[in-house]
């Protein structure tokens, strides 16, 4: 039972990592063009929004941790926006 439950964690977890890649690869390219229009990389009202967006539909008991993974993610596309 616990390894059918891991198998299938694995599974998710292969997908996340593989659709952070696909995000941090669009991270790259709206940061060339923040570079080249001279926009700053933080847009926090942007990331409020899309907090709002993905913690709509979760569990209240998720909401949190919802939060604070995309704050993470946040976090890690403007260090490497910072960092290009």
């Amino acid at each position: 039972m616990l390894n059918e439950i891991r198998n299938e964690i694995d599974i998710i977890d292969d997908q996340i990592a593989d659709l952070f890649n696909r995000r941090m690869a669009l991270v790259t390219k709206a940061a060339e063009y923040k570079q080249k229009n001279n926009i700053p990389t933080l847009d926090k009202t942007r990331e409020c929004d899309i907090i709002k967006r993905v913690t709509a539909a979760n569990p209240d008991e998720f909401t949190e941790y919802t939060e604070k993974l995309f704050n993470t993610i946040f976090e890690l596309s403007r260090g490497y926006q910072n960092n290009r």
